[in-house]
């Protein structure tokens, strides 16, 4: 009897050295195994998520700079109404207002100009010679006169580059009850034709619909565009740039990375070196986001 007893002690013993020092070693290592890889799935989602994200917005930039130049080809494609109207528009030193019939031409060619790329909303004429100049919207189909408050007037003005890209801004049509949220791209006046400059404003609704299915991911992820100093698109809505600091590369950088106050910043150059873009989010949040499942896992293995 009393070596039953003690026999069962023995094993008592036993089963709690086994339980403590194997069994729940053996769970707690099974538990890291698998919170460590729903970790690693959970975060190259994430980060498959936003790289794609982010390359499409590379992608719609990169289109809407290559096919700038196809506004020019109405222009050239019609060598007699068309050519002859953007030739007399800049070549002569003209301080006084456009004829009736040569609105009508201009008309028509900003018009052929504009069914060139549905995301262009506006095209402007600007000739250094003329004092009154010409804006045309999308939406209709006669001129408007250029006005002094007009936003891209000081970077037209300050033109220096072949192309130049200008952040976003609202451009008001008197005809509108709500201004157009566009950003711009400035091309100059066609050879030999004079001193002036062409710009066309762009919607931002390609990059809000691309940007849409990745924005409930995380709180802080950020997606920008930014040409120069100006804030072609900001994910977030803040375009005031005295309110954020702006990504910066160097000329001979393909891509850089930065980490500041825990914020990590991913930027690559647009085409041609005209802009910026990047995607910024926090460090931590991403961190947390991949350990989602972790309490689940843990309560199921123990």
């Amino acid at each position: 009897m009393k070596a039953h007893l003690h026999m069962k002690k023995f094993f008592k013993r036993w089963s709690l050295y086994i339980i403590t020092w194997i069994y729940i070693p053996f769970l707690l290592i099974i538990g890291i195994i698998a919170c460590y890889f729903a970790y690693i799935q959970k975060q190259e989602r994430i980060y498959s998520t936003i790289d794609f994200t982010f390359h499409q917005l590379e992608k719609e930039y990169n289109s809407t700079i290559e096919n700038f130049s196809q506004l020019y080809l109405s222009i050239f494609e019609n060598r007699g109404t068309n050519y002859n109207t953007i030739l007399n528009y800049f070549s002569y030193n003209l301080n006084t207002d456009l004829s009736p019939m040569n609105k009508a031409n201009v008309i028509t060619t900003l018009r052929q100009m504009l069914n060139q790329d549905s995301r262009v909303q506006w095209i402007a004429l600007y000739s250094d010679e003329r004092e009154i100049n010409y804006i045309m919207f999308k939406s209709e189909n006669y001129l408007h006169v250029l006005p002094e408050d007009f936003p891209y007037l000081e970077h037209m003005e300050n033109k220096s580059a072949q192309m130049e890209v200008y952040g976003a801004e609202k451009v008001v049509n008197a005809n509108t009850t709500s201004p157009l949220s566009t950003y711009a791209i400035c091309g100059g006046a066609p050879a030999n034709m004079g001193n002036g400059k062409i710009l066309a404003g762009y919607t931002l609704a390609p990059f809000e619909t691309i940007v849409e299915d990745s924005r409930h991911t995380l709180e802080s992820l950020n997606y920008m565009i930014v040409a120069g100093n100006n804030i072609v698109y900001n994910s977030s809505g803040n375009f005031d740039e005295s309110l954020q600091t702006l990504p910066q590369l160097q000329d001979f950088e393909k891509f850089h990375t930065s980490t500041l106050d825990n914020l990590f910043t991913y930027s690559v150059f647009g085409n041609s070196h005209t802009a910026i873009l990047s995607y910024q989010h926090s460090k931590q949040e991403v961190f947390l986001y991949s350990h989602q499942n972790t309490p689940f896992i843990l309560l199921i293995v123990f």
